[in-house]
């Protein structure tokens, strides 16, 4: 015998009212994640350097993130369709990342839901940032299970709602007294791009080409 959704459920995901606050700490939380007491909160915090691709405007958000390899960490972006950030990275793009302390160059790219290489991040991602009951409450998802993932049902529901964001970070150049020498910055760039692009194919389908550049 079935048993009756939650009100939750039912509704489907939808922007959660700490959303706001979480916006407005932003500057503040920036300059934590900069300065010498990053500690407190870059263990689950990561600043992500952005440039629009089609106004050019330089900006920087705070997000949470998740480890997955010793060089690329992953990002969960809920309510999507009312955040514009992400869609710098739909085909992938360079991102400066602050990650515990370090100011790193970046390679990012978004992937929707439902599509399989969203899945596949999703799965590993909701439970080491958000766990069971953040993920019920960010992304509506009643009974997460760590070992299964997203059901065919939690993705049809999260559907132009949500966007898993992979991003490979090159943390080996430092940057010198007169500055990074921009050959060694563009093979940098140009290594994490090809690693970046190599780990996303693994995942089968084809990327979701939906949606614009800020």
């Amino acid at each position: 015998m079935g048993h009756a959704k939650s009100t939750d459920e039912a509704a489907g995901p939808r922007r959660h009212w700490t959303a706001a606050i979480y916006t407005r700490l932003n500057p503040l939380m920036g300059r934590v994640l900069t300065s010498r007491w990053h500690r407190l909160a870059s263990g689950r915090t990561v600043l992500l350097g952005i440039t629009g691709r089609r106004t050019g405007q330089q900006y920087e958000i705070c997000v949470g993130y998740a480890p997955f390899e010793p060089h690329a960490i992953d990002v969960l972006v809920s309510d999507a369709s009312n955040r514009t950030w992400w869609r710098n990275f739909n085909d992938g793009g360079p991102v400066r990342v602050v990650l515990r302390g370090e100011e790193l160059d970046g390679w990012a790219t978004a992937h929707r839901a439902p599509t399989p290489e969203f899945k596949t991040i999703a799965d590993r991602a909701l439970p080491a940032i958000l766990g069971r009951a953040g993920a019920k409450r960010f992304f509506a998802v009643a009974d997460l299970d760590p070992e299964r993932g997203l059901s065919p049902e939690d993705l049809a529901r999260l559907d132009g709602f949500a966007v898993a964001v992979s991003v490979t970070v090159h943390p080996s150049i430092e940057p010198g007294p007169g500055g990074l020498d921009s050959r060694e910055r563009n093979r940098a760039m140009t290594q994490t791009q090809t690693n970046a692009e190599a780990r996303d194919t693994v995942a089968a389908g084809e990327p979701d080409a939906r949606g614009g550049d800020r």
